[in-house]
């Protein structure tokens, strides 16, 4: 049997000689965090494994106990370590929400280009999960059923109403993908997109626009046309960008 390659962790100090500057002992825990965390990603340590101890931690880095405790815990806050009462410190699992957190944490920070950069990824997730609904009856009663209540709220001028089908309507389409990735890309672009929508869609002619492409998507998935659809709900999301209030001020306290 092979015997299995060695795994090397760095130190931090030679990690802090490659830099140009002086890095003070309240960064230390920071720089130990960075590191096993690397070594996470690289392999070193596999979901479930036990971190090794405190002891021998202190050795491999080259600090003290205090910021090795300082380092799990910042690890533990960021979900990559579980740490267990009296057992010591494990590798966690990474689920799909975490990165649905960070890309929501991107939506409400960045600026407009990232933003945007952020809606034309949910463009591309939208078209094409709507594919999935050609040949698949269930489901575009499903979407039939969002237009009705739409056409039922634009009737009435119940604006509230004809905006969270509009929404209830992209999240189907999301989730009949079945991918949980998407669906946090989608629930990330939501944040940054439910107040602008609400804005356009108070506007009568904007919500006769947004139903007639929202017909249109649905008439090609029915027919068929897995193509035309997947182009229909790319070009009625970009209209729906153009249409939007221009982006509002992010403004970020430190």
């Amino acid at each position: 049997m092979d015997a299995k390659p060695q795994v090397i962790v760095p130190n931090i100090e030679t990690q802090v000689q490659k830099k140009p500057y002086t890095i003070g002992s309240s960064h230390r825990s920071h720089e130990v965090s960075a590191l096993i965390e690397k070594a996470v990603v690289d392999g070193a340590y596999t979901v479930g494994q036990k971190l090794p101890s405190e002891a021998v931690l202190c050795s491999q880095y080259g600090v003290s106990r205090t910021v090795i405790r300082e380092a799990l815990k910042q690890l533990t806050g960021k979900g990559v370590v579980i740490t267990r009462n009296g057992a010591g410190s494990y590798i966690a699992g990474c689920a799909a929400t975490h990165l649905g957190d960070a890309l929501c944490r991107i939506a409400a920070t960045a600026d407009e280009s990232v933003a945007l950069d952020l809606v034309d990824m949910w463009v591309m997730i939208e078209a094409g999960c709507i594919r999935k609904f050609v040949g698949n009856p269930g489901y575009i009663e499903k979407l039939e059923g969002f237009l009705a209540l739409m056409h039922r709220a634009l009737a009435i001028g119940d604006s509230e109403t004809f905006v969270r089908a509009d929404i209830e309507f992209h999240r189907a389409v999301i989730e009949i993908g079945g991918n949980s990735l998407m669906a946090e890309v989608h629930r990330s672009v939501d944040t940054i997109l439910r107040k602008r929508i609400h804005r356009l869609a108070s506007e009568g002619e904007a919500q006769r626009l947004i139903l007639l492409e929202h017909e249109e998507v649905v008439s090609a998935v029915r027919s068929g046309d897995a193509s035309r659809a997947a182009h229909l709900m790319m070009a009625h999301v970009q209209n729906s960008e153009e249409r939007m209030p221009s982006w509002p001020e992010v403004k970020v306290q430190i």
